[in-house]
C-alpha cells in the first residue's frame, strides 16, 4: 500500500512451505493494474520481495 493507493495478488497457502504468489506477467500487469502501478511492476515486486524474505514464498507468473 502506498498512500491511498494498493494492489492486491494472490496468495495460494499450501499447508506445508512454500506459498505461492501468482504475479501477472509484464504485459497483464499493464493491463490488470491501477494506473499508478502500471510503469512501477519491478519497483513494487522489490519491494513486497524485500518485505517478505523472511517467509518461504514461490513467485509464480500467470
Amino acid at each position: 500500500m502506498e498512500g491511498f493507493n494498493n494492489l492486491e495478488l494472490t496468495v495460494e497457502p499450501l499447508s506445508e512451505d512454500p506459498s505461492v504468489i501468482y504475479v501477472p506477467s509484464e504485459e497483464k500487469w499493464k493491463l490488470e493494474m491501477s494506473e499508478w502501478a502500471k510503469d512501477r511492476r519491478a519497483e513494487i515486486l522489490a519491494h513486497i520481495k524485500d518485505g517478505t524474505k523472511h517467509l518461504d514464498w514461490t513467485w509464480e507468473e500467470y
